[in-house]
């Protein structure tokens, strides 16, 4: 079959791209999106939580052990004075870097918790989402193939775009003949 119109897919790309998005940001914006779902965003820190529970758990079990070895030092049962020194050195360390890690830990799970910078990394991100703006073709493929269900080109060059979700793509206001505009 032989096909008598051109479509130069970059430009008609870019100005579908550029439509796509401006149809989207005419219905909503990243604020209004992230206050309507503002709820939904959590951050998952069980992990950490269970990290700082170890830590503690940890810190506690060596502070036991130098307590008891103190115990039998004084109780006269360890006799080895050059033991009882390496046991004791080796508990200190442990405690110090168990308190150092769970410090870490701490900090870590206090800053998730300052929703702030997440939101306004979401607010970013769906600003990118609204833009068409994907640094790698896959991404820009995925998204595509969600907001658009076809394309349809016939053999006079006009063409046809249907979204997914119903949206109608207005014409580019611009003066000039444009690639979209030929529908």
């Amino acid at each position: 079959m032989h096909q008598r119109f051109w479509l130069p897919y970059y430009p008609f790309r870019d100005e579908l791209i550029g439509i796509l998005s401006s149809a989207l940001r005419s219905i909503t914006s990243a604020e209004q999106l992230l206050e309507k779902h503002k709820g939904l965003i959590r951050i998952d820190q069980s992990g950490l939580e269970s990290e700082i529970r170890a830590m503690r758990k940890r810190i506690a079990d060596n502070r036991q052990c130098l307590f008891e070895l103190r115990r039998e030092k004084m109780s006269g049962q360890l006799l080895d004075e050059e033991q009882y020194r390496l046991e004791k050195s080796f508990y200190e360390k442990e405690i110090v870097q168990f308190e150092r890690r769970l410090a870490e830990a701490a900090e870590e799970l206090r800053k998730n918790s300052d929703l702030t910078e997440l939101y306004e990394n979401v607010a970013d991100m769906l600003d990118e989402l609204l833009d068409l703006d994907f640094d790698h073709f896959d991404e820009m493929q995925l998204i595509l193939k969600k907001l658009l269900s076809q394309i349809t080109v016939d053999r006079s060059g006009d063409i046809q775009v249907v979204t997914a979700f119903g949206l109608p793509l207005q014409e580019p206001a611009c003066e000039e003949e444009t690639e979209l505009s030929h529908r």
